[in-house]
């Protein structure tokens, strides 16, 4: 089964849309994610107005897409992802 070229695009929105909306319930810094999102909001308006008169290919949108996320993840510093993990402080010696 063959997906439509605008089926494709929708599909990636949703997803993006989900991975949005579950790091905007609870940020640690409302005001950092707010800065680092407002280039996100402009570039997906961009894309979204754009989107007929310059169409890109699916793999640019598949790399866009994944580009996004990753972005939207890498607002997480890698110390509060280990510090929130499974609840505990990964680093402590008590366990």
């Amino acid at each position: 089964m063959k997906i439509s070229h605008r089926s494709y695009l929708l599909i990636l929105a949703v997803l993006f849309a989900v991975v949005w909306i579950w790091l905007a319930i609870a940020p640690l810094d409302r005001a950092d994610w707010i800065l680092e999102n407002v280039l996100v909001i402009l570039f997906m308006i961009g894309i979204a107005v754009t989107y007929k008169r310059f169409p890109l290919s699916r793999i640019s949108y598949t790399l866009i897409f994944l580009f996004l996320v990753f972005h939207e993840i890498g607002h997480i510093t890698p110390m509060q992802r280990c510090l929130t993990m499974n609840g505990r402080n990964s680093f402590s010696d008590t366990g």
